[in-house]
This record gives C-alpha cells, structure tokens and sequence, in this order.
C-alpha cells in the first residue's frame, strides 16, 4: 500500500525559485519578481507561521497575499547603496505548479550597489537553490544562492 499512497503525494525532485531584479531609471522603480513551486511555498508559510494555506486559486492567493508577503520578506532582503529597501506587494499569481510574486520599490534614483540576501526555502530543503538574475544600469548578472551561501554585494 506504501508504494501506491507515494504516487499520490505531489513530489518534485528540484528545490529551486527563481527571482528577478530590474531596475527601471525611466520610471524609478526596482521591480523584483519570485517564483516557487507552490507547494513549497505553502510549506514555508507554515513553518514561519504556523498557518496552513492553499494557494491554488486566484481567490486563495489573494486570501493570503499578507502571508506570501510576510514569508518571501523575512526570507528575502534587498540593500541598495547600503540602505534596506522595503518592498511593495504588487500582486501574486499562479503558473503551472509555481507562484509568481510581484514587489516594487519606488523613488529609486541611482544604484551604486545592491545587496541581497536570500534565504527562501532553505530553512526547509537542503537541496534549495535560489537562482536571480540582476538588471541593473544594463549591467545583467545571474547569481545562485544556497544553504551556507545565501548573500551577494554587487557594485555597478
């Protein structure tokens, strides 16, 4: 019965997001988009919060938008030119098996330097790879973020 009841639990061999970092002079804003597999997602929302969510429909997404935000910020930090940057929950939705979510940062002038740290999912997987790519002053680079090695400075 074991062998048949394993089929039925969703799996998936990866544990990886991917985020982006953009950063639009025309506009001032620095727009950053995360993907997670949906189920992990809900797993780190509940060992953050003890809640337990579903995030399969529009209207469950929007239900926990507060949580979404609550997990991918504590596990999640942007510096620019040293200083934090807080983060606007724009919106999140679903693609496939994965959650998209949106955030921007507003009245950005110039960007000398951004840090981020990013720690998603890496309480829960030691396997988490956390895959970013960077656009900034059109200077694009791609970083990789694991248990252990979870923050990057860059300088343009």
């Amino acid at each position: 019965m074991i062998p048949i009841l394993a089929f039925l639990i969703p799996f998936h061999a990866i544990y990886i997001s991917v985020t982006e970092i953009d950063f639009v002079p025309e506009t001032n804003k620095l727009n950053i988009s995360v993907k997670i597999f949906t189920n992990d997602l809900e797993d780190g929302i509940y060992y953050l919060t003890k809640s337990s969510v579903s995030l399969r429909s529009p209207d469950q997404i929007t239900e926990h938008s507060s949580l979404i935000n609550q997990y991918i910020s504590q596990r999640m930090e942007v510096r620019l030119n040293g200083q934090e940057v807080i983060l606007k929950l724009i919106s999140s939705a679903n693609e496939g098996d994965a959650t998209w979510t949106y955030f921007e940062a507003q009245s950005i002038d110039k960007i000398s330097s951004l840090e981020l740290r990013n720690q998603i999912l890496t309480e829960l997987f030691e396997t988490q790879t956390n895959v970013v790519t960077v656009n900034i002053n059109d200077d694009k680079r791609f970083l990789r973020f694991s248990k252990g090695s979870e923050s990057e400075l860059l300088k343009f």
